[in-house]
């Protein structure tokens, strides 16, 4: 009787790590495209100021 609970347990556990996983690759997936737009936004800033700065 114990083994089945632990077994149903390891299942268990093992779907709630897929889950995980998951969430942190959409997080990941966020963060990664947040920077991304940080990168662009930052660079068009750096040409705006660049280009408006006498030389």
């Amino acid at each position: 009787m114990r083994s089945v609970d632990m077994e149903s347990q390891v299942v268990i556990d093992q779907e709630n790590d897929v889950a995980g996983m998951r969430s942190w690759k959409k997080m990941g997936y966020y963060v990664l495209s947040f920077l991304v737009h940080l990168a662009i936004l930052m660079g068009y800033v750096d040409f705006v100021i660049g280009s408006e700065a006498p030389d």
